[in-house]
């Protein structure tokens, strides 16, 4: 009688443990769903993209001293998920890696575990994902500890939007760049005629008013290929989608449009050509 009687206090003490856990998961889940919920960028990266107006010059910026410092974005989508969500995360603007957020209270109250993510200078080192609230404005911060609970380096990540519309783990690289770079009304000067017209690039990629254009694509990748040409490039298409790469500058309120000349061979740019166009920002 005895042992029957020890037996349901253990199966009740795991039911009760079970049920605490699982509440405990849940209340974490909705402290933190409508904050992490999002595509996240690099908050250095987008400082840089607003400063120097070069992704090229963005990406040869970039250094790998530390653990973290290639990490560009985080897409978290929280829906359909219980004691984890799957990260993607655009590594170097080149490759993507995925990593599991665990509704598990970390180093402090706005801290979360995660799984481990590759470390190959130190294989005990961990990862945490925290938020932070500055100015009324949520930051993500992703960090490194030691073995000791020592913090290595964090990196801090700003919300881009809310969710994207296809699985590029690079989408919030684009995006961002599309609206600090080139969204906004101009007026399109050809250097040919004169003639002026008004144009709109939008975030998206989508582009009104540019003659046989309607969409825009900036390089933010150049990883991978040899640099022949050290500037930007910017790729429009038509209807067709068929492609016309341009050279692009941007100086104050006015972007210069380039002609390229392709080096014969492996068909990469190796000379700017002739100034096309000029796109004059506007009201």
């Amino acid at each position: 009688m005895k042992n029957k009687i020890y037996l349901y206090t253990i199966v009740a003490f795991l039911l009760i443990s079970n049920a605490v856990s699982s509440q405990t998961s849940d209340n974490l889940k909705q402290n933190f769903i409508t904050i992490i919920q999002g595509v996240w960028v690099s908050t250095d990266y987008i400082n840089d993209i607003e400063k120097i107006k070069s992704p090229l010059k963005c990406q040869q910026k970039l250094e790998y001293k530390q653990p973290l410092d290639d990490m560009l974005t985080m897409v978290i989508d929280v829906k359909n998920r219980t004691d984890s969500i799957e990260v993607g995360v655009s590594i170097g603007n080149h490759e993507e890696y995925y990593f599991t957020i665990y509704f598990q209270i970390g180093q402090h109250k706005n801290s979360l575990k995660t799984n481990n993510m590759p470390d190959y200078d130190n294989h005990s080192n961990f990862y945490e994902i925290s938020y932070k609230t500055i100015n009324n404005v949520n930051y993500l911060f992703l960090s490194c500890y030691d073995r000791t609970n020592k913090i290595i380096s964090t990196k801090q990540f700003s919300k881009v939007a809310e969710k994207q519309n296809n699985n590029d783990v690079a989408w919030g690289i684009q995006y961002i760049v599309n609206k600090k770079l080139f969204s906004g009304n101009y007026f399109l000067i050809d250097s040919a005629t004169n003639t002026k017209t008004k144009v709109q690039f939008n975030n998206d990629g989508s582009l009104q008013g540019f003659p046989n254009f309607n969409t825009y694509h900036i390089v933010t990748d150049y990883a991978g290929s040899p640099i022949f040409l050290d500037v930007d490039i910017i790729l429009f298409r038509n209807e067709k989608r068929d492609v016309t790469q341009y050279a692009f500058q941007i100086v104050k309120d006015t972007i210069f449009l380039y002609s390229i000349i392709f080096e014969e061979e492996i068909g990469l740019p190796s000379e700017l050509d002739e100034l096309k166009y000029k796109l004059v920002r506007c009201n």
